[in-house]
């Protein structure tokens, strides 16, 4: 007898325990091996809307490709679950890794006994 595993459509981030703080270290890295160059350009409008314009410097198609970490600051614990609110899709299809805090972003799957 086996183990039937559910996998919905849209799986749901487990709960990252932010502290309330002013500055929130954000780490990410593109995994996606068939298209980089398009999950990055997803990933970029995020990144724009938790930490401006300035968190892209370094980030482009090339350090996509090479699967590189990138870091960036975020001024604010809202903007930080907006971030992750706008990526779990991103995190949830296995196409890009987030740590915040150290803490690894992880989608969570449900199971069926």
């Amino acid at each position: 007898m086996g183990l039937i595993y559910r996998f919905p459509e849209r799986l749901a981030l487990r709960s990252v325990n932010l502290a309330s703080r002013r500055r929130h270290d954000v780490w990410v890295r593109v995994v996606d091996r068939i298209t980089p160059e398009a999950t990055r350009w997803e990933l970029q409008f995020a990144m724009q809307r938790a930490a401006s314009f300035s968190c892209l410097e370094g980030f482009g198609d090339e350090a996509a490709r090479r699967r590189e970490w990138h870091n960036f600051e975020v001024s604010c614990t809202r903007l930080s679950k907006r971030f992750l609110a706008e990526t779990g899709r991103l995190v949830s299809d296995g196409r890009v890794q987030i740590e915040i805090d150290g803490n690894r972003v992880r989608p969570a799957f449900s199971r069926v006994a």
